[in-house]
């Protein structure tokens, strides 16, 4: 079942973002991550949201999603997102409509 990690958060340094993603992407693509959604304003429907960057990525299985969240390289550059951004991150499994 594939599951889906959803970060919320604001840009607080765009420069060391960007340095983030670029090292970013080849750990996402070690572990067959789909970026679903990278939305830089995203427009709230209910509620505040102080975070208006979604980035939305699909994994194939928890066990793979956490691999690469755990994993050494991913683990080795993790601290430049959370230098460059505020805001949280949550992890969910796909739902399947009943038959």
């Amino acid at each position: 079942m594939s599951v889906y990690m959803i970060f919320h958060n604001r840009i607080d340094d765009h420069a060391k973002l960007q340095a983030y993603v670029e090292k970013a992407i080849p750990t996402l693509m070690a572990h067959q991550a789909e970026a679903l959604v990278v939305d830089e304003t995203s427009d709230e429907l209910e509620g505040p949201n102080p975070y208006p960057r979604t980035v939305v990525l699909k994994f194939p299985s928890r066990e793979i999603a956490m691999g690469w969240y755990n994993s050494p390289e991913y683990q080795a550059i993790r601290s430049m997102r959370l230098e460059a951004t505020e805001g949280f991150a949550v992890i969910c499994d796909e739902f399947v409509f009943p038959s």
